[in-house]
């Protein structure tokens, strides 16, 4: 074969090979990417779901604990009113807040907000049951 001609077939098929593997490395790192950021996403609802049941149990444990030791006896002198509902409800949310770590605090307020508020709509949410 005449060498000039190989040369330039060598360098078109290089040519086209070269393209269609730049063009392969672009879409293997466009799948790549959505994979990590699918992966990121399903993470995210998981220890989110996980950080809200866990504020759910504390917020339960908290509101037995008031229902116990406070609420039973306000009922049991007449004293039970709403001052006293609501002092249930402020001693049921800090006995929560006391059982979430520091770490659970930090992001539930990045998740949700305001965590006292959260928390007393799950203490108020698991007395009415």
């Amino acid at each position: 074969m005449n060498p000039e001609l190989q040369t330039a077939i060598y360098t078109t098929v290089g040519g086209i090979l070269l393209g269609g593997i730049i063009k392969l490395g672009a879409l293997t790192k466009k799948w790549m990417e959505s994979q990590i950021t699918s992966l990121e996403t399903r993470i995210s609802i998981q220890t989110r779901d996980e950080l809200r049941l866990a504020l759910q149990g504390e917020a339960a444990r908290a509101a037995q604990v008031v229902e116990r030791t406070f609420v039973k006896k306000m009922r049991a002198a007449g004293t039970w009113n709403e001052e006293t509902q609501v002092e249930a409800l402020q001693r049921a949310t800090q006995i929560a807040l006391s059982m979430l770590t520091e770490e659970q605090v930090k992001r539930a307020k990045e998740e949700f907000g305001d965590v006292e508020t959260i928390l007393q709509l799950y203490i108020e949410a698991s007395s009415a049951e």
